[in-house]
């Protein structure tokens, strides 16, 4: 397996995890262990969210085949994306999102 998720069914969704840690600058990084070649960074930490599911759908479109949606499955709270890219808040360790995605 070439590290992209399997696909049981072509309507069926599957769970991508997002893992974020803050640059040395204050920005933010984000990758996929599930999506090889999705790996976003900037200095502006909503660039970066912002950035995410539609690099996910055009990276999973090409290898699965198919015209992929992504969408978070959960709410981060309070501006995680803030909150994870200014230094002294005790939020510089990594922190996860889920997605789910799935042939349109």
């Amino acid at each position: 397996m070439d590290g992209t998720p399997e696909m049981p069914g072509r309507s069926q969704q599957f769970k991508v995890t997002v893992k974020f840690e803050r640059r040395g600058d204050g920005g933010l990084r984000a990758w996929s262990p599930d999506v090889p070649g999705l790996v976003l960074s900037n200095l502006d930490p909503d660039k970066v969210m912002a950035d995410i599911e539609p690099a996910m759908e055009a990276i999973l479109s090409e290898r699965l085949g198919c015209k992929v949606r992504a969408h978070r499955l959960a709410k981060i709270g309070p501006s995680v994306t803030a909150a994870t890219a200014r230094p002294g808040t005790g939020l510089g360790r990594r922190r996860t999102l889920e997605f789910a995605a799935a042939c349109a």
